[in-house]
């Protein structure tokens, strides 16, 4: 690792750790990390390698949304709005027992391990879903449902998009989950 991108991985670190998303380890596990320089930005993201204990890991077997369905739900909507969660998985607390398998070393800043759900898992998806499922059962339907990471709101009237929008953001905060102000799309007619 270069001095340059050493130095960006402690502050992803020692951020994270700020943010209690890792915390120390003394897992006998240790996965690697990578960094990616973002797209049209000087920003690093860090991501940790799981190939290896996701090959050791029981699929979950939980349904995620296929995109034919969420299609189909927007043609049929007249306004739509996109709820991004801020860091979605991040705040999505661990099992105490599932950490150890989630460690991972910096050089020159020792062994973590996450704390909250990090990206890369196999099953991060499901674990996602299950949560969003949990939250906006069978009565939010079919106005309130997900994609990968994404939390939309389809409605046929201003009216009641407004109604839930409310709705949806209240159960949000509710269960303290924080939203990406600056990626909400609200009220639109199509979504990226």
């Amino acid at each position: 690792m270069s001095p340059m991108v050493w130095a960006v991985a402690k502050q992803i670190v020692e951020k994270w750790f700020k943010e209690e998303i890792i915390e120390k380890s003394a897992s006998d596990y240790c996965s690697v990390p990578v960094l990616f320089k973002k797209q049209n930005s000087d920003e690093y993201r860090m991501c940790i390698d799981f190939r290896e204990i996701s090959k050791k890991t029981i699929k979950d077997t939980y349904p995620v949304a296929s995109l034919d369905t969420v299609l189909d739900k927007l043609c049929k909507a007249r306004y739509i709005s996109k709820i991004d969660l801020k860091a979605a998985y991040h705040q999505i607390p661990m099992k105490k027992t599932s950490r150890k398998y989630t460690a991972f070393a910096v050089t020159g800043s020792g062994l973590w391990q996450f704390a909250r759900l990090p990206f890369g898992l196999i099953n991060a998806p499901m674990t996602f879903c299950r949560l969003v499922d949990h939250l906006f059962g069978r009565e939010y339907e079919p106005y309130v449902f997900y994609y990968l990471d994404d939390i939309l709101v389809v409605t046929e009237t201003f009216e009641q998009h407004l109604d839930w929008i409310d709705k949806v953001l209240r159960r949000l905060v509710d269960a303290g989950l924080e939203i990406n102000k600056e990626k909400f799309e609200f009220c639109c007619y199509s979504v990226a």
